[in-house]
């Protein structure tokens, strides 16, 4: 849709048994960037992007099983948590959620869900090409997801799964 502004969110949660550490992330991170490895070979830009075609990439990652997201900083300890997962090679349940506004208007949402993904390569901080803010980069592997797609038609909100 013309004029749609697009954003995305990530929630995770994660659990080492050994010694008894929750990782859970209950409010969304924001993610401003995506990519899939082995996909159209492109860089999502939710950050100004007016009017791109998600179906397709939120197939490639079903297809290809695999998601790369870009974060900007939170509140540090969501890096640490990622950094953490990575290492102690944790599988993390997650819910990635692209969602476009019109205004103040949420006009069509993405969401997809796995609760068996990994973190394949250890995050690291990169900076983007155009505005030079520093992100983390988490590769992640998506061996089964959910995905659900929700729009306005005539007034209502119909959500569908993919």
């Amino acid at each position: 849709m013309a004029g749609t502004k697009w954003g995305g969110s990530v929630w995770y949660t994660a659990v080492d048994l050994d010694i008894g550490k929750d990782y859970m992330l209950r409010s969304g991170l924001g993610v401003t960037h995506f990519q899939v490895k082995g996909g159209a070979k492109r860089v999502i830009d939710l950050t100004s992007t007016q009017d791109i075609s998600l179906m397709s990439e939120f197939e490639q990652i079903r297809s290809f099983k695999n998601v790369i997201l870009y974060m900007p900083a939170g509140k540090n300890f969501e890096w640490l948590d990622f950094i953490e997962i990575a290492e102690h090679n944790l599988t993390v349940s997650i819910k990635f959620v692209v969602i476009g506004e019109i205004g103040t208007t949420l006009t069509q949402s993405f969401q997809l869900v796995c609760k068996n993904a990994k973190i394949t390569e250890l995050p690291n901080k990169s900076k983007t090409s155009d505005s030079g803010q520093q992100l983390l980069t988490v590769k992640l592997s998506i061996p089964d997801a959910e995905l659900d797609y929700g729009s306005y038609q005539d007034g209502e909100y119909f959500e569908e799964k993919l």
